[in-house]
């Protein structure tokens, strides 16, 4: 699996320039068979896109915010203290 760092999802709801260097990106990552995953989703605008442009999995703020442990026994997560 790749990740993608965030500062390739950055801006991109209004720079189609990043749009296409980030499509161009996934897609010879996907050629090689490896899934690919965009880091630093922080709104539902840049989420639809990710999704047009083909990446595999997200993670960010938007979807669910950080979490710092998970308790071996009950599987249980806690959240991150603000």
């Amino acid at each position: 699996m790749a990740r993608l760092s965030p500062s390739l999802v950055k801006g991109l709801t209004t720079d189609a320039g990043a749009q296409d260097r980030l499509a161009s990106i996934n897609s010879r990552i996907q050629g090689m068979s490896i899934r690919t995953v965009a880091t630093g989703i922080e709104d539902a605008n840049t989420l639809a896109l990710l999704w047009t442009i083909g990446v595999n999995h997200v993670q960010g703020w938007f979807l669910q915010e950080p979490l710092t442990d998970i308790d071996a026994g009950t599987g249980a997560r806690t959240r991150q203290q603000a």
